[in-house]
């Protein structure tokens, strides 16, 4: 549910997102652009859990006129917010939803030539159906292969109701410091394209660019580059970015609210199975934030090395002392506290030694967006103003 801003309190646990550092990013990669390309913002699983309708509005205003999503309920929730512009629908689909989409102006992907050829059945004798043609040249999930170009006119061409407005590839390891990969992907995908040409197709709008690669590959940009993690202010590698400075400003803080406070002596078991101990006489408080609204989740891990495992064993085993090594940070007031023992499911207590802190007090919490739980609220904020809550 979307509310009123006026006279915003939020709860324990809420998740603050910055508007105008969105539109900031947009105008920096849009300052990036090759000639001729356009910017298409990638909105999937809910704008990367900012919330796509608000991100859309956002990045409408600055300028986007396009943008992509996964599902056509996503897509649908766009226009339905009031977005006028150009909507993908990258993922595959299936005939019951095909209305619904013609409704919502939603252009649709092919998702291989089996896909295509129902599509173009079903377009006949229905309004024309918006196309983009997916090839697969590495990433092994969904599209069509280069050798299946020329089959792939022919059912276009037999089928005047299908618009075909854009092709396009994903790439697998953008992300990674040797692009050779995505060189080969490229390969494959301009393989396609030529074949496609050769058998009389007229080739649209092309787009293969990602966050990664649209930062390192300029000449890749086309007509479109799909960029979404960059736009929700999050590099796409963890390597330094190599090239001149980008800006970007990350529109995402998680906060919590102190609920309890009390003073504890030296030797305090805290927490589950008691395995934190206070070293010294201090302030212990707790806040409003676990498990449940997503602190102290995390996606599953995919070691990249020997080293890269190793230290995540070290992590993992030094939480059997109640100790936590690494990590995102809790900050009050500016200064980094810990937590003390194990995270709870709603409640967290955290070791704030001598400080000063009071029942009320605000602490920024590493919520991680795509993890946060529905039951967190989202406040919206723009030239430093409380414009819309997001609320469930």
């Amino acid at each position: 549910m979307t509310e009123a801003a006026a006279d915003y309190a939020p709860g324990d646990c809420w998740a603050e997102i910055d508007l105008d550092k969105i539109a900031h990013n947009y105008r920096e990669a849009e300052r990036r652009l090759a000639p001729g390309a356009r910017i298409m913002a990638v909105l999937k699983a809910d704008a990367y859990g900012l919330g796509a309708e608000s991100a859309a509005a956002a990045l409408a205003e600055a300028g986007c006129a396009a943008f992509a999503v996964t599902t056509v309920s996503e897509g649908r929730l766009l226009r339905q917010s009031g977005i006028q512009g150009d909507i993908l629908v990258l993922g595959p689909t299936r005939p019951p939803e095909w209305p619904a989409a013609a409704e919502a102006d939603l252009a649709l992907s092919a998702a291989g030539l089996a896909h295509l050829r129902q599509l173009a059945q079903w377009a006949t004798g229905h309004s024309p159906v918006r196309l983009h043609l997916e090839v697969e040249t590495g990433m092994g999930r969904t599209g069509l292969l280069p050798e299946q170009a020329a089959a792939a006119w022919a059912v276009i061409r037999g089928a005047p109701a299908l618009r075909l407005e854009g092709i396009y590839t994903h790439f697998a390891r953008g992300a990674r410091r040797d692009l050779a990969y995505t060189e080969r992907q490229y390969a494959r995908y301009e393989e396609f394209l030529r074949a496609y040409s050769a058998a009389g197709g007229d080739v649209p709008a092309r787009h293969v660019c990602n966050s990664s690669v649209f930062l390192e590959r300029p000449a890749y940009h086309h007509e479109y580059v799909r960029l979404g993690t960059l736009l929700c202010g999050q590099w796409p590698f963890t390597r330094p970015f190599p090239g001149p400075g980008f800006a970007l400003r990350d529109p995402w803080q998680g906060k919590a609210r102190i609920v309890h406070v009390w003073d504890a002596p030296a030797g305090v078991p805290v927490g589950y199975y008691g395995l934190y101990r206070t070293r010294r006489p201090g302030r212990l408080a707790v806040v409003g934030a676990g498990h449940a609204h997503g602190l102290g989740v995390a996606p599953e891990f995919y070691p990249k090395n020997l080293l890269d495992l190793l230290k995540f064993t070290v992590k993992k085993a030094a939480l059997l002392t109640g100790r936590r090594l690494g990590g995102e940070k809790i900050l009050w007031q500016g200064q980094e506290v810990k937590i003390a023992g194990l995270i709870g499911m709603q409640l967290t207590v955290l070791d704030m030694g001598a400080r000063d802190c009071q029942v009320g007090d605000e602490v920024l919490i590493p919520l991680r967006r795509l993890q946060t739980g529905y039951n967190v609220e989202r406040c919206y904020t723009k030239g430093g103003r409380v414009v819309q809550i997001r609320a469930f």
